[in-house]
């Protein structure tokens, strides 16, 4: 919010120039500060976006290595609840507040073109007091953000007095995660945040980190779900990464999903209900349905796109012989189909025309895989 005041200051000086010097003194200030924002976005625009993102090392894996922790776990479900509260009310307040603030700038400076250069001097008063009011709400939301992290961090130190953890050592924790792609994620995070202790994946990301990262309440094993899913969307996915397990028949074509199939535009409601009951997502039960594992990284990969990019749901299983619909059924409202289309298209360097991609209601999810295989041949 530091550039409203400074942009604010900047229309009461022009105004003021304008005001009392005519365009003499307006006009150079108007100039100035033209050049002045140009200049700020060329340099924003040629700064180089730095990859932070620590080198993975080769990380030895073995699924038969699996273990489930047993406890007890960190976790303060009503503090989570608090800290979401409170960075909601944050973020709120500075939307309002800059919505509100360019509302009033574009309506104060095309009343300036057209009557007087007072409204610029209105609409630089106005920009100064909406950003005090902002900076005085927000030191309030923020004292009781900082409160909560505090208690955050008893809560974590008195847990780990009453029940003391051996340090961490990636070998140990990646004892508790389903394949290779949670646990580079779990090592991508303690590159980040460099783990005291051992973590679980049903702790809570907040405890665990406090002031180190404040931007997930969730717990660790959710964020390095989807920490996973980002990195594997980053990359092909090399099918080797993959576990080698016995194929397992397809589970049958229920009339729910034939229904779904023949009608795909009318069952968004029949659908949620299938996907509520479906057992939960693993990679090794996934790949389990495919008969190679060349077509389940080709099919992990369209389910983590639709998962990142549609909305959908990334905790149900999906099977070879689901409609389409049920895995790439667009549920985030700003989510649009030529996105997921376009991200295909990039990553494999191949093009899908519009009649191609109307025909994908209409078949399963392994026919949509050999369709892209096919396109990737050719």
């Amino acid at each position: 919010m530091l550039e409203l005041l400074q942009f604010s200051l900047w229309l009461v000086v022009i105004s003021g120039g304008f005001l009392i010097g005519n365009y003499y003194w307006g006009a150079p200030l108007l100039a100035g500060g033209v050049i002045f924002y140009l200049w700020k976005f060329i340099k924003f625009v040629r700064t180089p976006r730095r990859d932070n993102s620590p080198e993975t090392p080769q990380i030895s894996f073995r699924l038969e290595d699996h273990a489930n922790p047993i406890g007890p776990f960190l976790s303060a479900p009503d503090l989570e609840k608090q800290v979401i509260d409170c960075k909601n009310k944050l973020s709120t307040l500075y939307s309002t507040c800059a919505t509100l603030a360019v509302i009033v700038f574009i309506v104060g400076i095309v009343l300036s073109f057209i009557c007087s250069p007072f409204y610029l001097l209105a609409v630089g008063v106005i920009g100064i007091i909406i950003f005090w009011a902002y900076r005085i709400q927000h030191k309030e939301y923020q004292g009781r953000f900082d409160e909560l992290l505090e208690l955050a961090e008893h809560i974590r130190n008195t847990f780990f007095v009453e029940h003391p953890r051996p340090p961490f050592q990636l070998e140990r924790c990646a004892r508790y995660y389903s394949n290779i792609f949670e646990v580079r994620a779990l090592y991508h995070w303690n590159s980040i945040l460099n783990f005291e202790f051992e973590v679980y994946p049903q702790d809570s990301f907040l405890l665990v980190c406090g002031r180190k990262h404040q931007d997930i309440c969730t717990t660790v094993g959710e964020a390095i779900e989807s920490t996973a899913l980002r990195q594997r969307l980053s990359k092909p996915i090399d099918p080797n990464d993959l576990p080698e397990v016995p194929l397992l028949p397809l589970p049958p074509l229920t009339p729910a999903l034939e229904k779904i199939r023949q009608s795909p535009f009318k069952n968004i409601t029949l659908m949620l209900d299938i996907l509520q009951y479906r057992p939960p997502f693993s990679i090794e039960k996934f790949c389990a349905y495919w008969h190679d594992r060349e077509q389940a990284a080709l099919a992990l990969y369209l389910r983590d796109e639709a998962v990142f990019r549609l909305g959908m749901p990334a905790a149900p299983m999906y099977y070879p012989n689901d409609p389409p619909p049920t895995c790439f059924w667009i549920l985030d409202e700003d989510a649009e189909p030529v996105e997921f289309i376009m991200a295909l298209e990039e990553k494999f360097n191949i093009e899908i025309s519009d009649k191609e991609a109307e025909k994908w209601d209409f078949i399963d999810i392994a026919e949509l895989v050999t369709f892209v295989q096919q396109k990737i041949k050719k």
